[in-house]
C-alpha cells in the first residue's frame, strides 16, 4: 500500500493501515486508503472525518425515522406515513402494518447498528494512526494476531464516547508498534471498565514508580485520597496485588558492576539512586502493580507529582543512598538521556 505521508511514523502507519485491510477492518474509510499518497496526515484525516460525518448524519436520519439505507446508499423517505394506515371499507382508519415495510425496518435498524459500529471503529483508527505518525520505532516483523484484531473490532465498534475511543485508538496504536503487547485479557477487562473506575486508574496512575506503589508514601498518597480501601479496591480490579499483606517488597539490584546505580522513570522526570557498593541492594516495601496493570497503565497519561518524587527519594536517601531528580530527555525516539540532575 502506498502511503507517502513523509512523517517520523510513515511504516508503523503503513503497516497499520495494511493490518486493518487484511482483515477487512475499517471498510468506512476504505476509500481513503488508496487517496493517501503524497497527502498530508492531517488533510488525510480531515477527509475521513467528512465520510464519518456523513455516515452518522445519516444513522441519525435513519433513527429519526426519514430514511432507509439500502444497497449501500441512504434513502430519505418521500412520505414516512404513507404506508403506516389504510382506509377499510367504511373509511375508517386502523393501523395497518406491511410485511414488507416491517421486513425493511428490521434490515435497517440492523444496518443502523452496523454503521455506528463502523463509525466507531474509524475514529478509534484515525486516533491510532495520529498516535503513529510521530513515532520513528522500527515496526516489529511479528503481525498483529487476526483473533486479537477482531476482538479489538468489536469492542472498539460497541464504544461512543470520545474519552474511550481515544483509549481503544491508543490500545491499537500500542498493538501495531509490539504485537503480543496487550492480552486478551487486557481488552476484556477494558470493554467493561466503568467510568468510575478508569477514574481511579487515572489517579492512581500518578502514583506509580517502577511498576509499584511503594508503602514509604503511604501517608502522602492519603492526602491525594490514594486509601486502604482506595487500593483494595485496585486489588479487586486486578491492577495491584499485596495490598491485604504485610510481607511485600520490591528489591533493586545495580545496573552497573563498579557501582550501584538505578534509574525510576516518573512521566518525562527519572529518580537516579546511587551507593559505591555495587553489591548492596535496595530493598523498598511495596505493593505491585500486576501484569494487567502494567498494561492498562501503559495506556494512560499521567500527571507529574514532583512532591511524591520527593518523598520516595528523601526514604531512599535515609537508607544511606545517594539520590538525585531530573529530566528524561530522550532523543530520536531510542537514545534516553538524564538531564538538570539535582541531588537531594
Amino acid at each position: 500500500m502506498d502511503i507517502n505521508i513523509n512523517l517520523p511514523g510513515e511504516k508503523l502507519v503503513i503497516k497499520l493501515w495494511e493490518t486493518i485491510t487484511d482483515r477487512g477492518i475499517g471498510s468506512l474509510l476504505k476509500p481513503l486508503q488508496i487517496k493517501r499518497e503524497g497527502k498530508a496526515l492531517a488533510e488525510a484525516q480531515a477527509e475521513a472525518m467528512k465520510i464519518i460525518a456523513q455516515a452518522e448524519k445519516d444513522v441519525e436520519e435513519i433513527k429519526l425515522g426519514k430514511g432507509i439505507y439500502i444497497e449501500g446508499k441512504f434513502l430519505p423517505h418521500s412520505n414516512s406515513e404513507s404506508n403506516t394506515t389504510s382506509h377499510n371499507q367504511s373509511n375508517k382508519i386502523e393501523p395497518y402494518i406491511d410485511p414488507n415495510n416491517l421486513a425493511q425496518l428490521v434490515v435497517s435498524n440492523g444496518i443502523k447498528g452496523a454503521m455506528r459500529k463502523e463509525i466507531n471503529v474509524s475514529k478509534a483508527i484515525l486516533i491510532a494512526e495520529a498516535t503513529l505518525a510521530g513515532d520513528s520505532q522500527k515496526p516489529s516483523e511479528k503481525q498483529v494476531d487476526k483473533d486479537w484484531i477482531y476482538r479489538w473490532r468489536d469492542y472498539a465498534g460497541d464504544v461512543s464516547m470520545e474519552e474511550l475511543q481515544s483509549l481503544w485508538g491508543n490500545v491499537l496504536a500500542g498493538e501495531i508498534k509490539a504485537p503480543g503487547k496487550f492480552s486478551l485479557r487486557t481488552l476484556e477487562f477494558l470493554r467493561n471498565l466503568s467510568k468510575e473506575e478508569a477514574g481511579k486508574i487515572q489517579t492512581l496512575g500518578s502514583y506509580v514508580l517502577a511498576d509499584a506503589i511503594f508503602k514509604e508514601s503511604e501517608s502522602y498518597l492519603m492526602s491525594k485520597g490514594i486509601s486502604f480501601g482506595f487500593l483494595l479496591d485496585m486489588q479487586e480490579l486486578g491492577i495491584v496485588s499485596g495490598v491485604d499483606s504485610t510481607g511485600l517488597s520490591s528489591e533493586f539490584s545495580s545496573t552497573l558492576a563498579d557501582e550501584f546505580l538505578v534509574n525510576f522513570k516518573y512521566h518525562g522526570r527519572f529518580l537516579q539512586i546511587s551507593h559505591e557498593n555495587a553489591q548492596i541492594k535496595l530493598t523498598l516495601p511495596a505493593y505491585a502493580i500486576t501484569k494487567l496493570g502494567i498494561q492498562v497503565l501503559s495506556l494512560g497519561k499521567f500527571e507529574q507529582d514532583e512532591n511524591f518524587l520527593r518523598v520516595i527519594g528523601e526514604a531512599v536517601k535515609s537508607q544511606g543512598f545517594k539520590v538525585a531528580i531530573g529530566d528524561i530527555n530522550t532523543v530520536n525516539g531510542n537514545v534516553t538521556t538524564f538531564i538538570n540532575k539535582q541531588f537531594l
